[in-house]
């Protein structure tokens, strides 16, 4: 009972071999965001054999049914997809595991091809989606063929259910991994129709490094990727020429170059993949520069230990070293991740803006956010920060009294909702910058850094309260409002 998984997410095509196995070819992406549509095509095919001329009758094909011979009769029905022959035919004739059909013969055959059993009355399929690579998650989904077999089956739900938007700690360790925001996925599927004690189940379990990945992001509609991350992911294929990759993976970050400010938080995130094989072979590379990008000193961090290269990877950013030599000047840092044993590259190098503390502004607001690539984003906002509160009434009760001279009120507040918040802006004259920080408006994640103890906060970014302004002279601006977690307060 073969259930043929096609699928958008890995752009492959059929993946039946001719007996009968289910079988996947390899891919080389499988990168999905799991915000976007996420479809798999299936294709119900309840019989594979050959359509040869009928010996019970030469006017007509007939197939070896097999096992399944015993649910036809005659004058049942098995749709029939083999060459030219699409559509549903009549059982004229079963003779053992043979089963003659009502399709006229011709001397082109055989034709191979898949046959279904149409007595199976509401057949349908249970799609289980499966997380990660030890099975720690899985929700079941049920879908209907149409009368060809064929179901598009969307399992992007699936996927986010299984996202969890805690972003865990950051300074644990200079490289980890998360696998909240991206893990493996793999599929199982139950076959089953009404009136038939029949099931079979059947699986998708790719070994690694052939598991398709979902990622915490969303792309925009017309994207030419369709929603698959073939700019992202970290790849170590060589041309024959011996170069480096012909194409270089990029990080997931919305920022061309990214800003880091000196004794803040700071990680840049990769898609990590079982593909690139060992950890040991691969190093973080971290180079400083000063301002006119002269190399001031080199850094290196090897991936040390094991939980590399799945789910979502997090580079921790440390203070430049050589910040006491050059205290009031702007500067960058330069990452990538090399692999030692193939003396290259496999992501495109990262080159951040390095703003040292004697350069930062006191008045302070920083912010972190989801991006639409499933990474971590970070801005300083240094100016035009405005505080205010947001007071909102909880409804009002009448205190009861009988003499109106003795009574000084008798309206009062059930209570009140008090909420802090917070207008800031930029100025930048850098485009990318600014459209950068337009994913702020749409992001599910926003948090702000309480310097004092040293804690990210939830926020939210006020709805119809962001604004972007450009000019001909690309000087661009963002303001946006931002809501504070509301405080506690009494009620009557």
């Amino acid at each position: 009972m073969p259930t043929v998984v096609t699928t958008d997410i890995v752009k492959v095509k059929s993946q039946l071999s001719e007996v009968g196995t289910n079988t996947f070819t390899n891919i080389n992406v499988r990168v999905v965001a799991a915000y976007n549509p996420v479809v798999i095509r299936m294709t119900r095919k309840d019989v594979l054999s050959s359509m040869i001329q009928s010996t019970w009758s030469a006017f007509f094909f007939m197939v070896d049914m097999g096992a399944e011979s015993v649910e036809c009769v005659v004058d049942s029905k098995i749709y029939v997809k083999a060459s030219v022959f699409d559509g549903v035919y009549t059982v004229l004739n079963v003779t053992g595991n043979n089963v003659t059909i009502d399709a006229p013969f011709n001397a082109f055959g055989p034709y191979a091809g898949y046959f279904n059993i149409l007595s199976r009355v509401n057949w349908y399929l249970v799609l289980r989606v499966k997380k990660g690579t030890t099975g720690s998650g899985f929700r079941d989904l049920r879908f209907y063929p149409d009368i060809t077999g064929f179901m598009t089956c969307e399992v992007s739900g699936a996927l986010r259910s299984f996202i969890d938007l805690d972003y865990g700690d950051e300074v644990l360790n200079t490289i980890t991994s998360d696998l909240n925001l991206s893990n493996y996925f793999g599929f199982s599927w139950l076959e089953k129709w009404v009136g038939s004690d029949n099931e079979f189940n059947n699986s998708y379990a790719p070994t690694v490094p052939q598991k398709p990945q979902y990622i915490a992001g969303a792309f925009k509609i017309g994207d030419p990727n369709n929603g698959f991350y073939i700019k992202y992911f970290a790849n170590t294929s060589t041309p024959d020429d011996g170069s480096p990759p012909a194409f270089m993976p990029k990080w997931l970050t919305a920022f061309e170059k990214p800003i880091y400010y000196a004794g803040l938080p700071f990680i840049k995130n990769w898609a990590q993949n079982a593909n690139l094989g060992a950890p040991n072979q691969y190093v973080l590379i971290k180079k400083y520069f000063n301002s006119a990008l002269n190399l001031i000193s080199t850094d290196t961090y090897p991936f040390v230990g094991v939980g590399y290269f799945s789910g979502l990877g997090k580079i921790r950013i440390q203070d430049d070293p050589t910040v006491a030599v050059y205290p009031d000047q702007r500067r960058f840092v330069g990452l990538t991740i090399f692999k030692t044993d193939a003396d290259k590259e496999v992501i495109d190098y990262l080159l951040c803006h390095y703003v040292p503390v004697a350069l930062q502004n006191c008045n302070q607001f920083y912010l972190r956010w989801l991006n639409p690539l499933g990474g971590f984003d970070y801005y300083l906002f240094e100016t035009n920060i405005f505080e205010s509160q947001k007071v909102e009434g909880l409804g009002e009760y009448e205190d009861y009294f009988n003499s109106i001279a003795a009574t000084t009120e008798y309206q009062n507040w059930i209570g009140k909702k008090t909420t802090e918040v917070v207008r800031v802006g930029t100025q930048v004259f850098d485009e990318n910058v600014g459209a950068a920080l337009k994913t702020l408006a749409a992001s599910p994640l926003v948090s702000y850094y309480n310097t004092n103890t040293n804690v990210w906060i939830g926020v939210r970014i006020q709805p119809g309260s962001f604004q972007y302004r450009k000019t001909k002279q690309q000087y661009n601006s963002v303001e946006l409002t931002i809501e504070l977690p509301s405080e506690f307060n009494q009620t009557a």
